[in-house]
């Protein structure tokens, strides 16, 4: 087994199932007026798009028997089935869906119940730890900003957090893995022309949401892009993940950079 890396390019997000031909159901979401208290949860209706979703081509699917596992030795067993316990619960570990400067991500299947979840592992050297009302101790900061930003009414538009376990020299996430989903990246990728702006509307108000939601909570996610955006090609459901570059959301201003250019002369 190879050596965990602190020094990887940016995480990519999920990568799975290809695009159709076929014209897309779509799931729009009607958004409260986010001017005024804290939003309710966006209201569910179904719309046929299929006058204003573009043809896709077909995106190709990584072969997972491709990847293998690159996390220590001491915590994965190099089997013919890699099996990780976290917590009360025991999870096959599957093909590495992306790593970068904060972790690698890799798909799982929680085996008490099949469940399909994602993994991430990253180092304790590469993040700051801080406490959070409720938890004793001090926690990684990606862990608490995912906390924080699940906690109270689950929003659907936010990757949830379903278990997480620290280790002396890396912390492990359990999170929310949609299936069918890829990067919103990829999704737009197997489009051609122009999308209308009727559809592309379904997929802002959801992300335009959970950003908002993430502030109410007290989270600044701080690398919203088309990578950290998941969605389902068959619903149009888009979910926020990857905080690992995002902050405590504060009063004041910032004055650090995180993620590909810590320095600001690079910008």
């Amino acid at each position: 087994m190879s050596k965990f890396s602190d020094d990887v390019p940016p995480v990519l997000g999920y990568v799975t199932s290809d695009c159709r031909d076929e014209a897309l159901q779509a799931s729009v979401c009607s958004v409260a007026d986010l001017s005024v208290g804290v939003p309710q949860s966006p209201l569910h209706k179904t719309f046929d798009c299929r006058d204003n979703v573009p043809q896709a081509t077909t995106c190709a699917t990584p072969d997972c028997s491709v990847y293998a596992p690159q996390t220590p030795s001491s915590q994965l067993q190099d089997d013919e089935t890699t099996i990780i316990d976290i917590n009360s619960h025991r999870y096959e570990i599957g093909c590495q869906l992306g790593k970068g400067g904060f972790g690698i991500v890799y798909a799982a299947t929680r085996l008490n119940d099949g469940l399909q979840v994602a993994i991430k592992l990253a180092s304790n050297k590469i993040t700051k730890f801080i406490s959070i009302d409720g938890y004793s101790g001090r926690l990684p900061l990606e862990v608490a900003l995912q906390i924080l930003a699940n906690k109270g009414p689950r929003v659907e538009e936010i990757v949830q957090l379903l278990d997480w376990r620290l280790d002396p020299d890396y912390y492990f996430m359990v999170l929310e893995r949609p299936v069918p989903c890829q990067s919103l990246f990829q999704y737009l990728k197997c489009y051609k022309g122009i999308m209308d702006e009727d559809f592309a509307r379904v997929i802002m108000n959801q992300a335009i949401f959970a950003a908002r939601m993430c502030c109410l909570r007290g989270v600044l996610h701080r690398d919203i892009k088309l990578e950290n955006l998941l969605i389902n090609p068959d619903t149009l459901e888009v979910k926020l993940i990857d905080f690992g570059c995002g902050a405590i959301l504060t009063d004041g201003g910032y004055t650090s950079f995180t993620g590909m250019y810590d320095d600001p002369s690079k910008l």
